[in-house]
């Protein structure tokens, strides 16, 4: 397990049969856990536990970041019980005075409260980003015969030899067309922006020496691709931003999600081919991150009360990050001056509220 979580590693290569024979080689007593035992609800908390334990950061923690998986809910919701889980506490245990139980005073006690109280579970971000890019992509037909054609030219590649003799000979053996995996957009989009590196003239040229004519992109398809690439770019851009694991990331989730709604609003009066695309991204990049819109008053509370990314931890991480400082709110923030200037004067509030807690909870 090691192994695979230093290599960067899917945690499927320990079921691989390959894999499996080469641990018994090395050792005939080693049973590597199986995936699915990981996956259940109790062994992700038991494992979550085990970390938090031989590291002793348990009590560091205040955010736990998971995709929207049942069982993940469920096991962080064991991990860091909230109100609702303790109601079958013995009634025995039952007191007067609840406050008999501490040494606290009582202001003292509200500050532990409320530093415990943030512990909680959000959403991943490049999960939700994913699902955005789902949601327009589902929405829009204008690309499924250039995506089709490309599937199958990417397939071609990789499975005839004779048609990657003919097109490396035109185009070199260092030039592919890699192919795409199902559960990650971004690999879709590398194979589009791979396709385009070849000239159009010269790629219609190779699928007819091969006898693939049925292959061939129309001009359509082509500025197609083309402009699928100028949409969903700054969304690849954001999704690599974000999936870094030596550098902290939670600091660009309000600049990139406020970024790419600014991209979309700019496209809407250029696109030629994809507006419907355009559209839908829009409508779901506001619904699954609306809790950062609300924040920034560019949006208003629906009325399902849904809220996803509203937590001021977002906030204050952008603002906090040099790298991104406030400079958010002056380029992104699509509102009046007036406007701007009262969500700068929160993200401050937010700030210096969160030291004046974290400075009172040290003086216990």
């Amino acid at each position: 397990m090691q192994y695979c979580h230093d290599c960067s590693l899917p945690l499927s290569i320990i079921e691989n049969k390959s894999f499996r024979h080469f641990l018994t080689v090395v050792d005939r007593k080693y049973s590597p856990v199986c995936r699915r035992t990981l996956t259940e609800t109790e062994r992700i908390c038991e494992q979550f536990e085990a970390v938090c334990d031989e590291y002793s950061i348990k009590n560091k923690i205040d955010y736990i970041i998971s995709d929207n998986a049942a069982n993940m809910r469920k096991a962080f919701t064991v991990c860091f019980p909230t109100e609702q889980e303790d109601e079958d506490v013995d009634e025995e245990d039952d007191l007067d005075d609840p406050e008999l139980w501490h040494d606290l005073s009582l202001e003292d006690q509200e500050t532990v409260d409320a530093a415990m109280a943030k512990k909680q579970r959000l959403q991943c971000f490049a999960h939700t980003l994913q699902l955005v890019v789902g949601d327009g992509l589902k929405e829009t037909k204008g690309t499924t015969s250039s995506l089709a054609k490309l599937s199958k030219l990417s397939s071609l590649l990789h499975t005839s030899t004779t048609f990657k003799d003919v097109f490396d000979a035109e185009f070199g053996e260092q030039r592919g067309i890699p192919a795409a995996v199902t559960t990650r957009w971004n690999s879709t989009l590398r194979q589009v922006k791979a396709v385009l590196r070849c000239e159009h003239p010269k790629l219609c040229r190779v699928l007819e020496k091969a006898g693939h004519k049925e292959l061939l992109f129309t001009a359509r398809e082509w500025n197609v691709l083309k402009e699928l690439v100028d949409i969903m770019n700054p969304f690849g851009e954001a999704t690599d931003l974000t999936q870094g694991e030596k550098i902290v990331t939670i600091s660009s989730v309000v600049p990139s999600v406020l970024s790419l709604n600014h991209h979309l609003e700019k496209l809407k009066p250029q696109v030629r081919f994809l507006s419907s695309l355009v559209r839908s991204l829009h409508v779901s990049l506001k619904k699954r991150f609306g809790g950062i819109f609300i924040n920034v008053k560019m949006a208003t509370l629906t009325q399902d009360g849904t809220t996803p990314f509203s937590d001021p931890v977002y906030l204050k991480a952008a603002a906090l990050d040099p790298a991104f400082s406030l400079m958010w709110i002056d380029h992104h923030v699509l509102v009046s001056l007036e406007v701007k200037a009262e969500v700068l004067q929160h993200v401050k509030e937010v700030i210096l509220r969160e030291a004046l807690e974290t400075s009172n909870a040290r003086r216990i």
